[in-house]
């Protein structure tokens, strides 16, 4: 082959590789979109309970955290090409379980699944510093951003047809093609050893086990408290202290190890602990309101699936376009905090949107919250990560971003819980509030009864079934009302939330 050759191969593979590593990303946040979004069909699909479909959530966490601790010595063991190859593999596999699963519990394992190999693909920012030479960073991290961000975008578009068309085995069916893709696009660009390997970085499973365990005792008791505050308040004492416990050894241990799975040092450096929380708060926030918006709008306000699903990607690729754009504008941004600040209190008024409009109203009238929460990834996300990690190098840069890591992955989570469980509670409780309102003997309630009756007598209904048909109607009515105030009393919930993350940006000084 000809010089010319040769140098248009490399340059081929180059790009490549930064399509790989967008991809990466793109397909995971893809893939937690589609989950979001789809909730209600995929829990009437298995037969889920908001609070098993929390779980199965929770379990892709849960081993998408065990990977990304692992990653060293997988890497060291495997080698990237193998370690990402494998794990795309997986992640595919994941997602054809899932969409073949016949219960709750298959859904668990699948997604469970789908997490051992998601969890691989955050590596793909760490190989942005160790593949790409310094002078091509910056394009890197734009493929990078775009991949991340789109991936995201357009989940509820593909969710929505998925849904109305195909079913909801589709929506993690979607996710496999990609994966192939990318698992033959692995094999051809990414090394079989690690460019920069931590020789010392050892298996250290009984505390990665400590780790694992003291989260899944930590959402039982989130999980459980609902229940048994008052009834077993020991249970949930010693899930607590079982917690506590797992955490405190996973924390001793790892602060003396040598190569430890986290270098739990770094949360010394205070804008780097400061910004992880500011993470976390970011991360909860956003999950809830993405699990959330799509009941809103479909079953409280009637608005067709497939509108919704364009409503929401539609704003978020404007919500790209601006990220991509700030990108070039962010260095001359001097005091950062401000605009975390900013994004706290847009997320607080795009909540209170939801709260301010009545039950009749055009799918247009929407636009304006999901515009304003497409605009957060500038005003949060982005100047976090310019102050809470950047400044790390090598080793410390791989151990902070997996630290990142695991803050997003339990804040989604614990946000997922946080919506699909609370949601259900105060439908719930405003169901029993409006029935408790219903008086059948009133007038206008006989009146508008005996009109849906005469309506069903018209289509050829006998004198009975019309009057189960009309009473059908009326809990249908309830009910889709009570989904509503319960979704504006949970965006209400997340107002408030945000208000108190800019309270905590308003008065903290480390943050610069």
């Amino acid at each position: 082959m000809s010089g010319l050759g040769v140098g248009r191969l490399r340059a081929l593979k180059r790009g490549a590789l930064l399509w790989l590593l967008g991809g990466m990303v793109g397909l995971e946040m893809m893939e937690a979109s589609l989950y979001s979004f789809a909730s209600s069909a995929i829990m009437g699909g298995v037969g889920a309970a908001p609070e098993e479909y929390a779980a199965a959530a929770t379990a892709y966490a849960f081993m998408s955290i065990a990977t990304m601790l692992l990653q060293g010595v997988m890497v060291r063991w495997l080698g990237y090409r193998r370690f990402i190859g494998g794990a795309l593999l997986l992640f595919a596999l994941g997602g054809f379980a899932a969409g073949n699963a016949g219960s709750v519990n298959q859904l668990i394992a699948a997604r469970a699944l789908q997490g051992i190999g998601a969890g691989a693909f955050w590596s793909a920012r760490i190989l942005i510093n160790l593949l790409v030479k310094p002078e091509r960073r910056s394009g890197a991290i734009r493929v990078y951003l775009f991949g991340l961000l789109f991936g995201s975008a357009i989940g509820p578009l593909i969710a929505s047809k998925m849904v109305e068309y195909d079913g909801w085995s589709w929506v993690f069916f979607a996710s496999i093609g990609p994966a192939l893709l990318l698992f033959l696009l692995a094999l051809w660009v990414l090394p079989d050893a690690d460019p920069e390997p931590d020789p010392y970085e050892k298996l250290q499973l009984g505390h990665l086990l400590a780790f694992i365990g003291g989260l899944v005792a930590v959402q039982l008791l989130l999980q459980q408290v609902r229940f048994d505050f008052f009834s077993h308040p020991l249970r949930l004492a010693m899930f607590g202290l079982l917690a506590f416990a797992l955490f405190a050894t996973f924390i001793y241990h790892q602060r003396r190890h040598p190569t430890p799975l986290l270098n739990l040092r770094l949360l010394g450096n205070a804008m780097f602990a400061s910004g992880l929380w500011f993470y976390f708060m970011y991360y909860l926030l956003t999950t809830a309101f993405s699990y959330l918006f799509p009941q809103f709008a479909e079953r409280g306000l009637g608005i067709d699936l497939t509108e919704v699903g364009w409503l929401m990607t539609l704003s978020s690729l404007i919500g790209v376009a601006f990220s991509l754009y700030f990108l070039g504008v962010m260095k001359k941004v001097r005091r950062r905090s401000t605009l975390v600040l900013a994004g706290f209190l847009v997320f607080g008024l795009a909540c209170l949107w939801a709260t301010w409009l009545p039950a009749e109203v055009e799918s247009v009238d929407l636009l304006p919250m999901l515009l304003l929460r497409s605009t957060l990834t500038v005003l949060i996300a982005l100047p976090l990560a310019g102050m809470t990690y950047t400044f790390l190098q090598g080793h410390e840069f791989s151990h902070g971003y997996r630290t990142r890591f695991i803050v997003r992955s339990l804040s989604m989570s614990f946000g997922t819980s946080l919506g699909a469980v609370l949601l259900q509670n105060r439908q719930a409780q405003q169901g029993v509030n409006l029935a408790a309102n219903v008086n059948l003997a009133e007038p206008a309630v006989v009146d508008w009864l005996a009109t849906l009756q005469r309506h069903f007598e018209s289509l050829g209904y006998d004198l009975a079934q019309s009057h189960a048909a009309a009473l059908g109607v009326l809990q249908q009515t309830l009910s889709r009302q009570a989904l509503l105030l319960a979704s504006q009393d949970l965006f209400t919930l997340l107002a408030a939330l945000g208000m108190v993350a800019f309270a905590i940006v308003l008065i903290q000084r480390r943050l610069s």
